[in-house]
């Protein structure tokens, strides 16, 4: 599966050599559909784990709440 970003820096680069009959604009639609799909993808990860996240052992309350958040968004 390819990340949003490298779709877009790929599309660019393909608009860049501007080759006739080549139809760059129409991956532009596609793009911004699979980006939406990763915002919700996200989204419904935070929502699963908002109320009562995964704790690792001995880890800080706060800390140990904040983590499985930044594992799955970076």
């Amino acid at each position: 599966m390819i990340s949003t970003q490298l779709a877009l820096q790929l599309a660019h680069k393909f608009e860049q050599l501007c080759i006739e009959g080549l139809p760059v604009e129409d991956v532009y639609p596609a793009i911004l559909e699979q980006y939406s799909e990763d915002i919700l993808t996200v989204a419904r990860i935070y929502e699963k784990f908002k109320q009562k996240p995964d704790i690792a052992r001995g880890a800080p309350p706060i800390a140990g709440t904040l983590s499985p958040f930044l594992e799955n968004c970076l």
